[in-house]
């Protein structure tokens, strides 16, 4: 059968450990292994440029510890969005929320928020490209742990590159030249 999803989800880690790149993050003193080593999660503000894992690893981590997730978008998402949120956080008790391009969330998204962030009921993890110090509220960022993350180095990149074209999803018969990964 074939699948129509797209070969980035369809290969996109599963698991912390096959995350490349960010290893000052994910080996095992790193941060984000030590909250799936411990069992526990804090809010946190995932930072670096695009391309880097930030939303695969924020995914992993809700996956990997089993708790209720859910997905906002700080420039598309409304308030009622938000409310769908908080109700699910009450009757959760405790969930995970993942908001993308969190530097763009207004003001009174934010002070709706902060609440749910201070008593623990959404644990937040919010994703950005920004400079979280200038982007992000004081109120939410002082509530959270900084996690940056960094451009995926070429070595890092030539992993992934051979993940992708043996993995079972990916359905590619590609062979390539040792040289061939500088190009890609």
């Amino acid at each position: 059968m074939i699948n129509n999803k797209p070969l980035a989800v369809r290969i996109r880690p599963q698991h912390l450990r096959d995350v490349v790149g960010q290893e000052h993050l994910t080996q095992k003193t790193g941060i984000l292994n030590r909250f799936l080593e411990e069992k526990r999660l804090m809010s946190m503000i995932f930072f670096g440029p695009p391309g880097s894992g930030k939303t695969t690893a924020a995914s992993i981590l809700a996956n990997e510890l089993n708790l209720p997730l859910e997905l906002f978008n700080a420039v598309t998402g409304n308030k009622k969005e938000l409310d769908s949120i908080f109700a699910n956080a009450r009757l959760s008790g405790q969930l995970v929320m993942i908001v993308d391009e969190v530097h763009r969330l207004n003001k009174d998204k934010q002070d709706l928020l902060l609440p749910y962030v201070e008593d623990g009921s959404i644990l937040m993890i919010g994703l950005t490209s920004a400079n979280p110090y200038f982007a992000i509220n004081p109120a939410i960022r002082s509530r959270c742990i900084l996690c940056e993350f960094k451009a995926v180095n070429p070595e890092s990149m030539k992993k992934a590159i051979k993940r992708a074209l043996n993995h079972e999803e990916s359905q590619l018969s590609i062979q390539l030249e040792p040289n061939s990964y500088q190009s890609i």
